[in-house]
C-alpha cells in the first residue's frame, strides 16, 4: 500500500463523518497510520454545497468542518473536493478526480 484515499466521508476508524459517538477511535487511527507509514488523503464530494456555490465561494460553514477539521483529527495530510451537489444529486468534477489520480500515481 502506497497511500490511503478515503472517498466515503467516514472517519478512518469509526462511524459517519462528524460522529463523536462511541466507535470513533482517533488513537487507533493514529496507530494504524503510524504503522502503515503511508499518506492518508480524504477526497470527497461536498454533501452540503452545490458545485456552483463551491466554485463561487469556496468550502463554507459546516462543510469545512466535515471536509477539513474532522479528517485532520484522523491524521489526514490533505483533503480534496471531488464534487458536490447538482440539484439533489451528488456529482463529481472530472478534472478534480483526474488531479487526485495523478497525485496518487506520483
Amino acid at each position: 500500500v502506497e497511500g490511503i484515499v478515503n472517498t466515503i466521508g467516514f472517519p478512518l476508524v469509526g462511524g459517519p463523518a462528524g460522529s463523536m459517538a462511541a466507535g470513533r477511535d482517533v488513537d487507533l487511527a493514529a496507530k494504524l497510520l503510524k504503522e502503515m507509514d503511508v499518506p492518508y488523503i480524504v477526497a470527497a464530494p461536498l454533501l452540503l454545497q452545490s458545485i456552483e456555490q463551491w466554485r463561487k465561494n469556496g468550502v463554507q460553514g459546516l462543510q469545512s468542518v466535515v471536509l477539513y477539521g474532522l479528517p485532520e483529527l484522523d491524521g489526514a495530510i490533505d483533503t480534496t473536493v471531488l464534487g458536490g451537489l447538482v440539484g439533489d444529486k451528488i456529482a463529481l468534477v472530472p478534472e478534480r478526480v483526474r488531479k487526485l489520480s495523478s497525485r496518487m500515481k506520483g
